[in-house]
């Protein structure tokens, strides 16, 4: 168990395992059942179930060297499926490849997912 205490909580909030919630610095949320999804990255994937693109991109910008970011026009693309992080270019390539999305590299490191014209 963890205990979650907002700065401007007046107390801390125990969470227990199998359990999760979010908080911010003055509130906390309502504690529900842990989503065994959310760690798969520590068995070296991203689980994805009509997750939005720029929440992807986001998730999967933590595994990757560099930035990569999500253009506002396709932000709210809908993507599933399970992505190996092993080969983080292999996931661009196939998100290029089934979304109407180009991957523009302004740099080896500096890539942002755009809509295809």
């Amino acid at each position: 168990a963890v205990e979650a205490t907002p700065q401007q909580a007046l107390r801390p909030t125990r969470i227990d395992a199998g359990q999760q919630l979010r908080f911010t610095e003055q509130q906390v949320g309502a504690l529900q059942p842990a989503d065994p999804d959310l760690a798969a990255w520590t068995e070296g994937a991203i689980v994805a179930k009509r997750m939005r693109l720029d929440d992807f991109a986001r998730e999967l910008d933590r595994h990757r060297r560099g930035k990569l970011n999500c253009a506002p026009e396709v932000a709210s693309l809908q993507i599933s499926g399970v992505f190996p992080l092993d080969d983080p270019d292999r996931i661009l390539a196939a998100l290029e490849n089934t979304l109407p999305i180009k991957i523009e590299r302004h740099t080896r490191y500096w890539i942002t997912l755009a809509p295809r014209h």
